[in-house]
């Protein structure tokens, strides 16, 4: 029993005394096509990683991040939010995985890391690894709410060191972490949303333009041309969201190896934009030598841009009515819809008034044609 207890103590000793050496050493970080594009060098514990832009990263030795077989040694810079793992031989590439993301993961670098001419990976550069089985002394009532944290973050955490850990406020000792590999996912829709049917309504004085975008599906697009004072009836297909459903092999310091799932909603994203043209006049023949019935032969029109609107997407949109003319001229975008036809080919008159004369002139014809 004695000797057991002097083991321990000797073990603990040794990993809390241990430091890294001071020496120096340098290695390159070489691109795929062979270009050397930076240069790391490990001193005091750190890793400082300088770009050939100038550009410099320091990331300090950390433990709790070691890969599982120690083949990979783990750093971390809390200035970037990124853990680093450099591999233990001094060859290869590197693994990264960015903390702040939702669920982060160790990912192979593109760059490798290769040592410079003229020196060895020293044993020393590096701390042995170091293996216990689990904790050594009894859990106090927040280790039992920090098992569930960790089940939550599964992706870069080892059990493999010492590390320090910030909801223990101070060192987590030899705390079991999970290691996790991502074996399935599927996701599942929610079940589907009848159509909703849509009424659009042209509340303006001239004949409208109505595109429907389809974001999801641009061969269901199309566009629909409605009178002033009448109705166009649509039916739009909605998207109901679903789930995404992980599932993750844990496996323990001591070999087990349970399943844990992870289940993910999301919503539907927006599918519809309606883009509204305004068919105005553009040009005009006139007949001036009075052998035609109609004083106005023919009145050209072009699609002057009113505006651009969402519908809200999924169970949002319901079934009712769109006043799609004066809708899309509350958006104030008119300027983001191109015309149907080149603007320089728009008429210099004013607008308004001479269309107005001109219409009426051709109605006042042909109820004349139709008297004769």
């Amino acid at each position: 029993m004695k000797m057991s207890i002097n083991v321990v103590w000797s073990l603990l000793a040794f990993t809390l005394l241990r430091v890294p050496v001071s020496a120096q050493q340098a290695f390159d970080l070489v691109e795929p096509t062979g270009e050397v594009t930076a240069i790391a060098r490990i001193e005091g514990g750190q890793i400082s990683v300088q770009s050939r832009a100038g550009q410099r990263a320091v990331f300090t030795r950390d433990p709790s991040f070691d890969s599982l077989g120690g083949e990979f040694v783990g750093y971390y810079s809390p200035k970037i939010d990124l853990a680093l793992r450099f591999p233990r031989s001094g060859v290869g590439v590197m693994q990264t995985a960015g903390l702040a993301d939702a669920r982060p993961r160790f990912i192979n670098t593109r760059r490798a890391v290769r040592l410079r001419r003229g020196q060895i990976v020293s044993p020393l550069t590096f701390a042995p690894p170091i293996f216990f089985p689990g904790q050594l002394f009894p859990p106090h009532r927040s280790h039992l709410r920090h098992q569930i944290h960790h089940g939550q973050h599964l992706h870069p955490w080892q059990w493999y060191g010492l590390g320090l850990d910030p909801f223990m406020q101070g060192y987590a000792g030899w705390w079991r972490r999970p290691q996790s590999i991502l074996v399935d996912h599927v996701v599942v829709p929610n079940p589907p949303l009848p159509p909703a049917r849509l009424k659009l309504v042209n509340d303006g004085r001239r004949e409208v333009q109505v595109g429907i975008r389809d974001l999801q599906d641009s061969a269901r697009s199309r566009t629909i041309r409605i009178q002033p004072n009448s109705s166009s009836d649509v039916e739009l297909i909605r998207d109901t969201g679903g789930k995404r459903i992980e599932q993750f092999r844990v496996m323990n310091p001591y070999g087990s190896i349970r399943t844990h799932e992870v289940v993910t909603e999301y919503e539907p994203p927006v599918r519809y934009e309606f883009v509204i043209h305004e068919w105005a006049m553009q040009s005009v023949a006139i007949d001036r030598t009075g052998k035609s019935p109609n004083v106005i032969e023919d009145i050209n029109f072009q699609g002057r841009g009113i505006g651009r609107f969402f519908l809200p997407p999924g169970p949002l949109l319901q079934s009712g009515i769109i006043a799609v003319h004066s809708t899309a001229l509350r958006q104030q975008n008119g300027g983001t819809v191109p015309p149907l036809v080149p603007q320089e080919d728009l008429p210099e008159h004013r607008g308004r008034t001479l269309e107005d004369t001109v219409l009426e002139a051709q109605r006042a014809a042909q109820r004349r044609a139709a008297g004769n």
